[in-house]
């Protein structure tokens, strides 16, 4: 079992090589998306570093909604919402199909490339791909 100084040496050395990585996932990112393009009117940032994210015009419906609330396996309760593209975050593990909460598609953890923080889910299936992310670990700037 580990003690709460493991877990705490571990969330450190994750939230390093994160931050290290940020500057260049970062970049791939928004010249994947085009996000940059009129980011600034719209934008959604993590709520904890204020680092971009998305913008309001990436939101997008799944399943007949933008937003939806799921149950993981362990009980935690998460509200998310749907985006089709993001910049600022950093995705942990291999894509996997396991308790999927989108039928068809896997999933990898979303991460805030700044902090750390948990975002959210990017699911994917072929080709098509989008963000589920925890709506209240996001801030909408105006």
């Amino acid at each position: 079992m580990m003690v709460d100084t493991d877990r705490t040496q571990a969330l450190l050395l994750l939230r390093s090589a994160q931050q290290e990585r940020a500057g260049s996932t970062e970049r791939e990112n928004g010249s994947q998306t085009g996000l940059d393009d009129g980011f600034d009117r719209d934008q959604i940032v993590c709520r904890c570093c204020g680092l971009r994210i998305t913008a309001a015009g990436q939101r997008i419906e799944v399943n007949g909604a933008h937003d939806h609330t799921f149950t993981n396996p362990e009980g935690i309760v998460f509200h998310i919402g749907c985006f089709a593209r993001v910049q600022g975050c950093s995705f942990v593990g291999e894509p996997t199909g396991a308790w999927s909460w989108f039928a068809g598609y896997a999933w990898s953890v979303a991460y805030c490339a700044g902090c750390g923080l948990h975002l959210g889910w990017r699911y994917s299936s072929g080709d098509d791909a989008f963000h589920g992310l925890v709506l209240r670990s996001l801030s909408s700037v105006v």
